[in-house]
């Protein structure tokens, strides 16, 4: 860990991990997982690991790394138990995730899942959302973004930090309070910023 760069880490997870986080709920909720593991335990365990990853740069395919990696975090779950299921195992091990391609329904989940991530982003509230969209999908340096906004490099990694957590916690909650509490939060602060421009 001496060597990375945590803020650095947290960017990278929100620009290639998070975005496939939806996909990857979804298709867990079809595991049948060993009794003591939930979803939200393999999610957690999951970006623990890319965390610690020294480089990241060899992951050319996030989206199925961490589906490859959700799936070991389970097998590993599995053979640790006090009782091992035989029959679990060889079932769980004869799903192949890395070669999984989803059919065309599961395609369209997997948009709607997207979809959900990309409704989330338009509900945070400015100045966070710029600052992260700016980030993560224009690739600017905290400097150039400070620059754009007219705000110091410290407040915006504060603000892109803020907004990994709230996606984050969007995610983990199914979305449906936390796309209200974000949306109430936008609202809020547009009205903030309406006041003060009428007191100008």
């Amino acid at each position: 860990m001496t060597n990375i760069n945590l803020a650095e880490r947290a960017e990278w997870l929100a620009r290639y991990a998070l975005p496939h986080e939806p996909v990857l709920r979804h298709r867990m909720s079809f595991w049948r997982l060993p009794t003591g593991l939930e979803i939200d335990d393999i999610v957690q365990e999951i970006y623990a690991k890319l965390t610690r990853i020294e480089d990241v740069s060899a992951i050319q395919s996030p989206g199925n790394y961490m589906l490859t990696m959700a799936r070991n975090i389970v097998l590993g779950h599995i053979r640790r138990g006090e009782i091992v299921s035989i029959k679990a195992l060889e079932d769980f091990e004869r799903f192949d995730i890395a070669d999984d391609a989803p059919g065309p329904e599961q395609q369209v989940s997997d948009r709607q899942q997207l979809d959900r991530l990309a409704r989330a982003v338009s509900d945070l509230p400015e100045p966070s959302r710029s600052a992260f969209l700016l980030r993560v999908i224009d690739g600017l340096s905290h400097q150039e973004i400070g620059l754009r906004l007219k705000m110091s490099e410290n407040a915006i990694q504060k603000n892109i930090a803020r907004s990994i957590k709230k996606l984050a916690d969007f995610l983990g909650r199914g979305g449906g309070n936390a796309h209200r509490q974000a949306s109430n939060d936008r609202t809020s602060n547009e009205r903030k910023n309406t006041r003060g421009d009428e007191g100008q």
